[in-house]
């Protein structure tokens, strides 16, 4: 009788448990400083003031494409990070390959530099960069 007993209570204690951790992830979706989507006013609090992109073939055993953004933060909130996506084309404008990396930590009107690096596959003649996502820190 107390064998069941027990393993009942363990059996509701893991459902709790598994409750519990779906609703935390849940709240944590909803409560994110920019709700989880991509709004365009969040997207237009920042500006790229300057990026460049260069092709390094002797980087590493493969190549590689390496890429540098000033990102400024266009509010009075403290942005906790920033999504920049560069994508590459070749000559002819076909896409190669779309690369992503994080500018952490900009303060109200500040700037902040990042630099970050793509694969490369040979063929590269233009790029693109765009803010895909912006976060304000609580």
């Amino acid at each position: 009788m107390i064998a069941i007993f027990r393993r009942e209570r363990a059996r509701a204690a893991s459902i709790i448990v598994l409750i519990l951790t779906l609703g935390l992830f849940l709240l944590s979706a909803v409560d994110s400083p920019s709700g989880g989507a991509r709004s365009s006013a969040s997207l237009s609090s920042v500006k790229i003031e300057d990026w460049n992109w260069a092709v390094d073939p002797d980087f590493g055993t493969k190549g590689a494409v390496e890429w540098n953004a000033n990102v400024r933060n266009l509010t009075d909130k403290y942005i906790e990070s920033v999504r920049l996506e560069m994508t590459t084309y070749d000559k002819d404008g076909k896409l190669i390959a779309s690369d992503f990396t994080f500018v952490d930590a900009i303060p109200p009107g500040g700037i902040r530099s990042k630099k970050s690096y793509a694969d490369y596959y040979g063929t590269e003649g233009k790029a693109s960069i765009q803010v895909t996502d912006v976060r304000f820190a609580r």
